[in-house]
């Protein structure tokens, strides 16, 4: 007759079972804050424009209250839509009581002086963000009339995009040319007036490059260009035309 004998477990299994325990019990340490506890502490971090305890106050008044667990990217998103300046948020929770939010604006890139409304700021986008009475050194563009449409979002008879003028003023903020005002026609023709003066004719946004290439170069083959001239035109680009001041 065989004696039975008690076998202990192998060492091995009690240590992935204590390991398991160990997890378990910190996952639920961790989340439990979530459920429990609700939100104190609100930072914000990546905003220039839009004053801190402007969107505090916004976001507090409904977030105040909320257990972590609640929170949703989603509904950061959907509090700040009515924001002009906010492109993206994106969230970090810290438990038990603080939520992290980062901010990500939008980039101010035109002044827009219409002839049916008041002045608007608009982004590189073309997006509308508010009324510019602050913004100051923007250059400015004069349209004869202009629409926004349901996404505020700025659209023009002759303005398809606004790809041309961003192209247009990135070139030219790499020379030594400072732009004050742009005028663009109902045709869609482009002027772009200098501090100093001088009137840049671009006429339709075909053949741009080339167009700037011209421009560089006259404007560092002539000393004094604002100096002498009164307009460069560079609408048909096989014959640039200049007109000196008298």
């Amino acid at each position: 007759m065989k004696r039975w004998e008690h076998r202990s477990p192998p060492r091995k299994r009690i240590y992935f079972s204590s390991f398991l325990s160990l997890c378990i019990l910190l996952i639920f340490w961790y989340l439990l804050p979530l459920f429990l506890f609700p939100l104190q502490n609100l930072a914000i971090f990546g905003n220039s424009h839009i004053p801190q305890e402007m969107l505090s106050e916004q976001l507090l008044h409904y977030l105040k209250g909320k257990p972590l667990l609640q929170i949703s990217q989603k509904c950061i998103s959907s509090l700040l839509r009515e924001n002009n300046w906010v492109k993206k948020a994106e969230i970090y929770k810290i438990p038990p009581r603080v939520l992290l939010l980062k901010v990500k604006e939008k980039t101010p890139f035109l002044i827009i002086f219409p002839q049916n409304r008041e002045p608007l700021l608009i982004d590189e986008e073309g997006y509308v963000i508010e009324n510019p009475t602050q913004m100051k050194g923007l250059p400015t563009l004069f349209l004869t009339s202009v629409n926004i449409s349901e996404n505020n979002i700025l659209s023009h008879p002759s303005l398809e995009s606004i790809e041309a003028l961003r192209e247009l003023l990135n070139q030219l903020s790499e020379t030594s040319i400072q732009v004050e005002r742009i005028l663009l026609s109902p045709e869609g023709e482009i002027s772009v007036f200098t501090r100093g003066g001088v009137e840049i004719i671009i006429g339709e946004p075909r053949e741009l490059s080339t167009k700037l290439a011209l421009l560089r170069v006259l404007w560092e083959k002539i000393p004094n260009i604002e100096k002498r001239l009164l307009y460069i035109n560079l609408s048909y680009p096989p014959k640039p035309a200049i007109m000196i001041k008298e």
